[in-house]
């Protein structure tokens, strides 16, 4: 659970924050679950550290499947320092779970996305489209588990610029 939680239910949020300092165990700002429905058009989102080995994450749409839908917003997390697990995500895509990354900007020494399938089902793996946005780091590339369930858009590309970061347009 967390700041805001979608449960089978559907949540849009325009212009809201979260901010999640020093959380321990599975406290997430944005969870997705049973089928449920996110859409972030705007706002700002962050959580500091974040640490896979307890759980955290910005945004996770859990195993039980769900969706989340990013047009917009700023979102900022931080791996702890002291995290064997350094390169987990900003935003986990568990098992049956769907991600659309239409816009937003990104921030993270970290990973963007964590493609993972936590109940080995081959059938149900997660899927992230990656169609717009700002990224500190390669967006194509998944923190722990499989890269190759990130896909970008027909049409849109993925560049480094001059400043270091990502983008998809």
């Amino acid at each position: 659970g967390g700041g805001f939680y979608a449960a089978g239910g559907e949540i849009v949020l325009d212009n809201c924050s979260a901010i999640c300092t020093g959380a321990t165990s599975w406290f997430v700002p944005l969870s997705i679950s049973s089928s449920g429905k996110m859409t972030v058009n705007s706002g700002s989102y962050t959580i500091e550290p974040v640490d896979a080995a307890n759980g955290q994450y910005l945004a996770y749409v859990m195993n039980s499947g769900g969706e989340l839908v990013i047009n917009g917003g700023t979102f900022n997390g931080t791996v702890a320092s002291g995290n064997a697990l350094k390169a987990c995500g900003l935003i986990c895509a568990d098992t049956g779970a769907k991600v659309t990354l239409n816009g937003g900007t990104y921030n993270s020494n970290g990973a963007i996305l964590d493609m993972r399938n936590n109940l080995g089902n081959a059938s149900k793996n997660p899927s992230a489209l990656l169609a717009g946005g700002d990224y500190s780091n390669d967006p194509r590339v998944s923190g722990l588990y499989s890269s190759n369930l990130i896909t970008v858009a027909d049409g849109k590309t993925v560049a480094q610029g001059a400043n270091g970061r990502w983008t998809v347009e």
